[in-house]
């Protein structure tokens, strides 16, 4: 499938007679940005063909969910949806192909942002972070990087830091942070991450702070963005203050 991107298509209709083979189809096509039909018979069959009607209910149902649990968003804009459980399965997939193709070098990958955190709504991009262990093979990591799905945004402001996106404008799904080992970059993500995870209290007012601003910058994420830092700062100091573990 990533052929078919690479020819400029970003839609497949996938033809079969197997509801089980149509759904690892579907998800597969979903997973790397592709708009999907379904269409439950051969390609070359007859209409009187089709599966049948409790077939065809099963596969639109489980159909239906993969889709709204699958990523996608247009760049620069804020849509939330609910945490999905499925979202760290797609990260372990996503860091086992790194871990792969990175294999030569001493990497270490993390899932950080809303996706990473059970009960937070987030917008459907999954955010992973990579630490390089010297800034000597940060070049070797980013040409790899982009012969495997990722496009090389540079900096975009943050020093510590080289952004790489899977996804096209219109259905962003991938966000990686390179960054160097023990980078301050690094630590911080990680840092709020965890006091999230551990602390309740300050996950319901992140929650809410971001619904609130989703409202407000629907179609401005920098502005979005910029408003949570006071809230962040927040936060990592007091991980400061009291280091966790």
């Amino acid at each position: 499938m990533e052929d078919i991107k690479e020819m400029g298509c970003n839609s497949i209709r996938i033809y079969g007679d197997n509801p089980d083979n149509l759904l690892l189809a579907a998800k597969t096509a979903l997973e790397k940005g592709l708009k999907v039909w379904l269409s439950p018979r051969l390609i070359n069959g007859q209409e009187q063909e089709t599966l049948g009607l409790k077939a065809l209910a099963t596969i639109f149902r489980h159909f239906g969910a993969l889709k709204i649990y699958m990523l996608g968003l247009k760049s620069g804009t804020v849509k939330l949806t609910s945490h999905h459980k499925q979202w760290a399965e797609l990260f372990k997939k996503e860091k086992k192909r790194l871990l792969s193709v990175l294999n030569k070098i001493n990497i270490n990958i993390e899932h950080v942002g809303s996706t990473a955190i059970p009960g937070l709504k987030a917008k459907p991009i999954l955010d992973t972070i990579l630490s390089v262990p010297t800034k000597k093979l940060t070049k070797t990591v980013y040409k790899i990087l982009e012969k495997n799905g990722y496009t090389d945004h540079g900096e975009v402001g943050i020093v510590e830091r080289h952004l790489f996106v899977r996804g096209t404008e219109e259905k962003r799904t991938h966000h990686l942070h390179v960054t160097l080992k023990d980078s301050n970059f690094w630590k911080e993500h990680i840092q709020f991450r965890d006091y999230l995870l551990l602390h309740k209290s300050a996950l319901k007012k992140y929650d809410a702070l971001k619904r609130k601003l989703a409202k407000q910058y629907a179609n401005d994420r920098k502005s979005y963005t910029k408003a949570k830092n006071a809230f962040i700062q927040n936060i990592l100091a007091k991980t400061k203050n009291h280091p966790l573990g």
